[in-house]
């Protein structure tokens, strides 16, 4: 993908993002209300010592739910003296959220595939100075970077953690793309919980064609006339993703650390897998 593909595919990105910004925590109220494990497994990563500063920098941070429940639990251990949550995300409406809703947080607007970008977020890393950083990685973050990014993602990753102290982990969830036949077209219908009166679909339609998949979101309205049950669209929403390629992302990796494949959490609302990188 050349730069000038990688910035219309941000836009289009940045663009979902910001009309689903409002109904974000709603759509995926089960994911993220679920995400304990994975919080968990972050925050058991990280070495116990009394003058241990911690950063934590979540990529693709949404609406800053993770990683406040993050800095929240790590702020409540005495073994920190300090923690600092970092949030970058491709959506300005996200960032706004995000900012408002959760005072112990930063968040930052822009894509960790900018330059320019990741300078900003280093220099705030570098002055803080943590003795340790975690990178988080969740969601559906590595599915909007194709394949032929994967090196520029790691050595992002690698960068922020040198900023500190040369210390620390990064932790990449992602739903293995292979599961699904890459040889024809392939469909997939979620049927979301109910919010108010508004019920959630969520239809995927996945092509071989460059490995992207549009995702499609379905907001239905029930309402009722003279006793008459209706149910109308209120809104659609529609992305771009991409297969995520475990070996190739594995590749951009392995030279920087050690790739460990963290068990797998029993609740099926997660996107599958968890990885867990040291860096060295």
């Amino acid at each position: 993908m050349s730069q000038e593909q990688n910035r219309v595919t941000n836009n289009d990105i940045g663009r979902y993002y910001n009309i689903t910004a409002e109904d974000y925590e709603k759509i995926y109220e089960d994911y993220l209300m679920n995400s304990q494990e994975i919080i968990r497994s972050i925050c058991d990563a990280i070495p116990r010592r009394d003058d241990l500063r911690v950063c934590v920098v979540d990529l693709g941070c949404g609406t800053g739910y993770q990683l406040s429940e993050i800095q929240s639990f790590l702020s409540q251990n005495p073994s920190y003296s300090e923690v600092l949550a970092l949030g970058l995300d491709i959506s300005s409406e996200m960032v706004d959220s995000a900012n408002r809703r959760h005072s112990n947080i930063n968040c930052v607007v822009g894509s960790f595939l900018d330059q320019k970008i990741m300078e900003i977020l280093l220099a705030k890393v570098r002055t803080f100075q943590p003795n340790f950083v975690i990178v988080s990685v969740l969601g559906n973050t590595i599915t909007h970077i194709s394949s032929d990014m994967y090196p520029l993602f790691a050595q992002d990753v690698k960068s922020l953690i040198n900023a500190g102290s040369g210390k620390g982990c990064s932790f990449v969830e992602f739903r293995d793309g292979d599961f699904l036949s890459r040889e024809k077209p392939t469909f997939e219908l979620r049927c979301h919980k109910k919010f108010d009166d508004e019920y959630i679909l969520s239809f995927y339609v996945m092509k071989h064609e460059q490995h992207r998949y549009p995702t499609d979101i379905y907001i239905f309205k029930l309402s009722s006339l003279d006793g008459t049950p209706k149910l109308s669209v209120k809104r659609v929403y529609t992305k771009l993703a991409f297969y995520v390629r475990p070996e190739e992302l594995k590749s951009a990796f392995s030279k920087y650390g050690e790739i460990t494949n963290l068990t797998e959490p029993q609740s099926k609302l997660h996107y599958g897998k968890i990885w867990r990188i040291d860096l060295t």
